[in-house]
């Protein structure tokens, strides 16, 4: 920034020292600029800012065609021309543009010095850090700043009918976080960000829409699905809080499509689901076939539309739930999930029903409508392939079949860590009749090596 001083001293310099000086420092910079004209500083300020400088005051002169070094330079008028309060004018006109445009252009540079990546909103969303400029131009929204103090943290929300074209975009019901009642079918478009993505994951923030009828629990009035990729069961109900994966394949693809119908009876429908692509080959790639896929050490695992209370078993599911086994650990350990509502317990509820309780039942031959399958489970931890099983369903979580015997603490140590998920068309017209089955919630422990 060129200071100006207001000692008589330095204001009686003839205006062509200033201008020798500055230019022979500057012959680089002066090719690329153009002249322009600073307006006299304000009576009783010593300096011209940079803001200062308007459309109104920025004014083209003609080339100075004197001796100077090659530099060119506005027109200087006559050494006798003064302002108002005696001041020489000629001073104020020197052209100083190209400090002007340094100084514009490291501005505009440290504005956009900001790091693409995720962060924190203020709302509690995850969003992506960008410049103001940018978040509003790409249809986010400025929700509080990135935490590294540049940039703002730019939050992408799409209703029915919208596409997401940025990583991270929640897809929400109309006039969220109102509940929606009525009669449509409401869908969001996913393009890939580029062609290095293999996968979508859906984390459902918020999921509460109509539940299955309640004969043979499907998903007959409202439901969701998702096309343009690996084939994903039709759900319905409440799901708040659980995740869904979906394989894309590599390079350039059709859209995804997520698609939410609701029909029939009046019901107060919510939805907030979280859509993130997952490049191929990282470590939180989900292994290829495993709708869930879940990381740590320990974790819950449960199937759509669980709840102890009033969650229903939906039918025709056939899926994976994917464990990542965790470094330095061999096995893992599942117990099924407390239950303090109910006297008999029902977080584990695949076959049977609440009127006459089956208990445990085991073996392919036993399960052959709707079971959970994990290799090699066994109630023995020192020696798992004791007492070893594949398929288990009834009401009770365990290998022992039997109707006392209750819930209890499997192991398994086959690797990777895998849970297929399996359920037919039929539950109350099913013979003998199926009731009230809720489906399933396991608590695990991954089992260190030894």
């Amino acid at each position: 920034m060129l200071a100006v001083v207001g000692s008589d001293v330095e204001g009686r310099r003839d205006a062509d020292y200033y201008l020798s000086r500055w230019s022979s420092k500057n012959k680089a910079l002066t090719q690329y600029t153009t002249p322009v004209q600073i307006p006299a500083p304000v009576q009783g300020r010593g300096r011209v800012d940079e803001e200062e400088v308007t459309s109104a005051d920025t004014q083209i002169w003609p080339p100075y065609t004197a001796d100077l070094g090659g530099v060119n330079a506005t027109a200087l008028p006559s050494s006798q021309e003064t302002s108002a309060d005696g001041r020489d004018a000629r001073f104020f006109k020197l052209s100083v543009s190209p400090m002007l445009k340094l100084f514009s252009l490291r501005r505009r540079r440290q504005q956009q010095q900001v790091t693409v990546g995720s962060c924190r909103a203020s709302s509690g969303d995850n969003g992506t850090c960008y410049t103001e400029a940018d978040c509003t131009r790409l249809g986010g929204a400025a929700s509080g700043p990135c935490s590294n103090g540049t940039g703002t943290c730019c939050v992408f929300q799409v209703g029915c009918g919208g596409t997401a074209s940025q990583n991270c975009t929640y897809f929400v019901n109309d006039n969220y976080p109102k509940v929606f009642n009525g009669v449509g079918s409401c869908q969001l478009s996913v393009n890939k960000i580029n062609d290095s993505i293999c996968q979508l994951r859906l984390d459902f923030d918020t999921f509460d829409i109509s539940p299955p009828e309640t004969t043979d629990h499907q998903c007959l009035n409202d439901r969701f699905t998702v096309s343009g990729g690996s084939p994903v069961p039709t759900i319905c109900g409440t799901n708040t809080g659980n995740h869904m994966y979906v394989d894309l394949g590599p390079g350039a693809t059709t859209p995804s499509v997520l698609t939410f119908v609701t029909m029939g009876p009046s019901f107060d429908r919510k939805w907030k689901v979280k859509v993130s692509q997952i490049p191929c080959n990282t470590d939180y790639t989900a292994p290829t076939s495993c709708l869930q896929y879940y990381q740590g050490v320990t974790g819950q695992v449960r199937s759509y539309n669980y709840d102890v209370s009033t969650g229903l078993q939906l039918s025709n599911q056939d899926y994976t739930s994917c464990i990542r086994t965790e470094k330095n650990f061999c096995g893992i350990q599942y117990m099924a999930c407390a239950d303090t509502v109910n006297t008999n317990p029902q977080s584990f509820t695949i076959t049977g029903s609440t009127s006459a309780p089956v208990g445990s039942v085991v073996g392919a031959a036993n399960c052959d409508k709707d079971w959970v399958t994990i290799p090699c489970i066994s109630d023995n931890s020192v020696d798992p392939t004791s007492n070893c099983q594949d398929r288990l369903c009834g009401d009770n979580f365990n290998v022992i079949q039997s109707t006392t015997s209750g819930n209890v603490v499997l192991f398994s140590y086959v690797r990777p860590f895998r849970i297929v998920y399996h359920t037919d068309a039929t539950e109350g017209s099913a013979s003998p009749t199926e009731l009230n089955n809720r489906g399933f919630c396991l608590d695990f422990v991954q089992q260190p090596c030894v």
